[in-house]
């Protein structure tokens, strides 16, 4: 639906003609239109206009139509911000309602074309064209202006890159020109029921705002989906890191019990060792009592065989606590290795698991990055995929880009009024849950990529 590459536009033409001698621009036009007698014929119109311009007026422009375009300023309750386009007749302007603080478009005649009854009359017909078509894809008439020396067409402002500038950035891939083609064609119809022709269809008329909605919408599906498999897996590490730590935990206390045991078995070697010696001593006193000369002597030695004694019921009462910390960390060590067992089976099990998710998922996820930077490239507006960007971040469920459900915002559930709705409908605008801060569209639009990018994925699998 876009113009011919060798086809000038009219502005073009019109132009050229202009600076021509009278005489001389029929024999151009013949030429320049030879395939395209409606566009001659447009051309014709638009030179008669600022003929009749020409010799109607003797004035000069008044000086608020100079003004218009010169500087920004302000008609009736209309601001205007900044030039966005001009063609043959007219000049639009990027403006803001004071009294319903909306952004408009507002078109105006140029200066040297708006005294012409012809013109004049023009422009309401196109005004009133535009009134009775009531259509998302055609730009909706809010006012009509006439008034201290000129007129215009108060526009509905649809934000976003138009088509032209889009076929500028980089080439189109058939799937896209055809959507694209069929939603121009979905607005000529209505156009069309209403006995209206388009005669200025180019792609510099012909705004975006839907197809960005859609690519946000398709790139947010690709990320939900990129989401569910780090998930899916995200899980699974997690498990198996703590099995792991649970694991490397019951195998220093496994240790420490070992050592525990070891260090008992050798404290009752010890004390048995010193029993044995004890009694030697023992029995050496008591051959030595034998052969004493004196009361002093015998004394001495039976307080010696007395300590000896002692320390072997010392001795004794260590190996007996001692063989009760054996009996503990023996029934210990048999808790921990039987539940070491069954740990390390279940980590087997669960790396067994994650190995399969990741054989599986992992071709899929790349080829799903992928899929996710070219659509954000192609989405070409680096606010709104900076916007995107910051909204996941934010929201638990990492979705951005929700649709309305059963009249209210999928990401907060309040309510959305009907006007607004029919808002979001239209796909004119970039339109905010004010709760939630998440972007809306309407479930038709959802519904359409949802089916479209569930073929797609399924495909990478």
């Amino acid at each position: 639906m876009s113009e011919s590459i060798n086809q000038p536009s009219n502005e073009h033409l019109f132009h050229n003609a202009l600076k021509m001698e009278p005489g001389d621009r029929e024999a151009y036009l013949d030429k320049a239109c030879e395939k395209n007698p409606a566009q001659k014929e447009e051309i014709q119109s638009l030179l008669a206009s600022h003929d009749e311009a020409a010799t109607f007026l003797s004035d000069e422009p008044t000086p608020l139509q100079k003004a218009l375009f010169q500087a920004p300023k302000s008609i009736q309750q209309y601001r205007l911000t900044e030039k966005i386009g001009e063609g043959a007749m007219g000049v639009v302007f990027k403006a803001k309602d004071s009294i319903l603080g909306r952004t408009v478009a507002i078109k105006f005649l140029k200066p040297e074309i708006y005294p012409t009854i012809h013109s004049v009359d023009r422009l309401k017909r196109e005004a009133k064209a535009l009134a009775v078509v009531n259509s998302p894809h055609i730009a909706t008439i809010h006012d009509f202006i006439e008034s201290e020396g000129t007129c215009a067409i108060v526009l509905e402002y649809v934000d976003g890159e138009h088509l032209r500038m889009r076929l500028d950035r980089r080439p189109m891939g058939i799937e896209e020109a055809i959507h694209i083609a069929s939603l121009i064609c979905k607005g000529l119809k209505k156009a069309h029921d209403k006995g209206i022709v388009h005669r200025d269809l180019k792609p510099s008329n012909i705004s975006g705002v839907e197809e960005k909605l859609r690519s946000l919408y398709d790139l947010q599906i690709v990320d939900r989906r990129i989401d569910e498999i780090r998930n899916l897996r995200g899980e699974l590490p997690l498990e198996v890191q703590d099995l792991e730590d649970e694991i490397a935990g019951m195998q220093t206390r496994f240790s420490k019990v070992e050592e525990e045991i070891s260090s008992a078995k050798n404290e009752i070697k010890g004390h048995k060792q010193l029993i044995k010696e004890c009694q030697e001593k023992i029995s050496k006193y008591e051959e030595q009592q034998k052969n004493v000369r004196n009361n002093r002597e015998f004394d001495a030695i039976a307080k010696e065989t007395e300590y000896q004694e002692l320390e072997i019921q010392l001795a004794e009462k260590h190996i007996g606590e001692f063989e009760a910390v054996l009996e503990t960390r023996g029934e210990q060590m048999e808790t921990i290795k039987e539940r070491l067992q069954e740990r390390k089976s279940h980590l087997d099990f669960k790396k067994g698991e994650l190995d399969t998710i990741v054989k599986e998922t992992q071709k899929e996820e790349k080829l799903l990055i992928k899929r996710s930077g070219e659509l954000a490239t192609a989405l070409s507006d680096e606010r709104l995929l900076a916007a995107y960007t910051r909204i996941r971040s934010k929201v638990n469920n990492g979705l951005a880009v929700v649709s309305i459900e059963r009249g209210a915002s999928g990401g907060s559930y309040f309510t959305i009024p009907p006007q607004r709705q029919m808002e979001i409908a239209q796909r004119k605008k970039i339109m905010i849950d004010e709760h939630s801060g998440r972007i809306l569209v309407d479930p038709e639009l959802a519904q359409q990529e949802e089916d479209k990018m569930t073929k797609e994925i399924a495909s990478l699998s």
